[in-house]
Formats: structure tokens, sequence, C-alpha cells
């Protein structure tokens, strides 16, 4: 029942693109009222620190970043922190300030995600991406501390201004939207991550690229995480027009069960209006068990009329 909206570019005390953030409480009759604004003491921005480019909130705790914040280096970053009771109930009171590395440029804040105890941020470091975790706890009671730095993450552009970060427990995705690992142009790239406590590292589990992937289609715009599902904003996907858009759901199969991996290929494309689209759906499953009533849903743009479905002996299709 609480909403946290960023303003990057609010000016604040005639300060300009200080920027700020806004909470809101939705009310028994379903309307939502602003019940406070950040900063406020005793935080204290400076000009152009973009405070509030990107926002987390996980049940009483509020994430805000300021990309460029400079108290270490020019656009360094940092990430400030806000508990709701902090200091008086419902006072959504400042907790602490993570500044980025002393690194020029590094964009610390810029992206970044909150999800219980962890809180994920991405930053970059000679054209490369890395992101940063924290948790509660770390280095003292109630304090949010380092745990590790995972990256550099491979990119095949210098995309790293685009990264969008998603933390659930301990799996985390990476979205490089101008990322160009097929060699077509911004058709973007996400990367997950999963983190050990045990070994105290993170690895790469997966590189996902669209499965229609197209010049500046820009994969990988807005990732979340729910549970062991992954969902993935394509937003420059053309199906007629140009930039309908397209999103697509990835499922993380647990131990001993199936692994299945969908892809759609359209045929022409671009197609032109008027003309007739061919879509071919391939269901894999690497295992290791078999899969049982699995159904597939492909939603088509607006505009596009069946005329044919046909499929192999073992399925059946329906329009």
């Amino acid at each position: 029942d609480t909403l946290v909206v960023g303003a990057r570019f609010d000016d604040n005390d005639a300060q300009v693109k200080t920027g700020a953030a806004y909470v809101y409480q939705r009310q028994l009759d379903g309307t939502w009222i602003e019940v406070t604004k950040f900063p406020h003491e005793p935080t204290v921005l400076d000009y152009n620190d973009e405070f509030g480019v990107a926002v987390g909130i996980s049940n009483d705790t509020i994430a805000i970043g300021a990309v460029s914040d400079d108290d270490i280096q020019p656009g360094a970053g940092a990430v400030y922190l806000f508990d709701r009771d902090a200091g008086g109930e419902d006072n959504w009171g400042f907790v602490m300030k993570i500044p980025g590395p002393a690194i020029w440029g590094g964009d610390f804040g810029k992206s970044l995600d909150l999800d219980e105890e962890t809180l994920a941020v991405t930053a970059n470091e000679d054209y490369d991406g890395y992101v940063h975790l924290y948790g509660r706890n770390y280095g003292g009671e109630e304090n949010w501390g380092y745990i590790a730095e995972c990256g550099p993450v491979e990119s095949y552009s210098t995309s790293y201004y685009w990264n969008v970060i998603t933390v659930k427990g301990d799996w985390f995705a990476l979205g490089m939207p101008r990322d160009d690992p097929l060699g077509l142009g911004e058709e973007g790239l996400v990367s997950v991550f999963q983190w050990s406590v045990e070994l105290n590292s993170c690895a790469e589990a997966a590189k996902i690229t669209s499965p229609r992937a197209a010049s500046a289609s820009q994969f990988g715009r807005s990732v979340d995480i729910s549970g062991d599902r992954l969902i993935v904003g394509e937003p420059g996907f053309d199906v007629l027009e140009g930039n309908e858009g397209a999103a697509y759901i990835y499922y993380r199969p647990g131990d001993g069960s199936a692994d299945l991996s969908v892809s759609i290929a359209d045929d022409p494309d671009p197609v032109e209006t008027g003309s007739t689209v061919d879509y071919t759906i391939t269901v894999t499953n690497l295992g290791p068990d078999d899969a049982e009533d699995v159904v597939v849903s492909f939603a088509l743009a607006k505009g596009i009329t069946v005329t044919q479905v046909s499929s192999s002996d073992t399925t059946d299709c329906s329009r």
C-alpha cells in the first residue's frame, strides 16, 4: 500500500536538478495521498545530483539513487536509504548514505532494486558494468554493509549507461538494452546471476537474448523477478507499424524438473501492412524430466487476422 516515485530533475531550494522522490500511501477508500517528499533533513543535495533517478521499496525500507552525486568524484553517484519508522512512527527518516566507488562518472545508483534484506546497485568502470550487493545487518545491527561486487559483466558494446537491475533473494538480473551481442545494434541482452552465501561469490547463470532480436529492439530495457520467473521488456520490437513492443516471461526450473525453452520466429521480418506473416513457435524440453500439460500462449498484435493454424502430431493448437 506504499508507492515511491522518483523525480530526478526536480529543483529544490533554487538548486537545479537536485532531484526528489515522493511517497504515497493508499487509503481505505482506494485513493492515494502524498505522505512525504524526499529530500528532507538531514539529507543535503547539490546541483545536478539527480536524486530519484532510481527508486526501490521493500517492506518498510526505501532506497533512492543519486547518480550524479559528486561528494567523492564527479558523477560517482550514491544511494540513500530511509526507513518508515526512523525518527518516529511513519516518519520515513534517513538511515544512511552509501557512496559509490571513487570513480569519475561511475554512475553508481542509476539503477537499483531492493528485496527484503538485499540491495543491488549498478555501476560502471571503464565501460564495464558492475553490480554491487549490500545487506542489512552486515557490519552491525541495522547497518547496510557491503557484501560483494559482481562483475565485470561481459558487454558487447559501451552500453553500461542503460543497465537496469532486479533482485529477488539470491538471484538478480541485469538488463543491457543497448548492448549488441548479435551485432544488430542495440538488440539488447539480459544477464542472470546467482549470489552464493556459502562461496561468498556470485556467478553468471545465463545470458538471454531476444527470441526475435532486431536492431534497436532494446531487449532488457525493463526487467523484474518474481519467485522463479523473470519478465523482460523489449519496447522496440516491431510487429506491423513499428515499436509496438513485447514482453517475455522466463521460468527458472528447480532440481528434478523439466527445463523448457520457447522460441518464436516470424517470416518475413519486418512485415508490410496487408501482407502475410508466418509465426513458428518451437518448444524444447532440455530435461531432465518430462513436461506434461504444457500450455503456450502467443498474443498477436492488434490488426493481425489469423488465417491458418497448424501443429505437430502431438500438439493441439487453437485460436
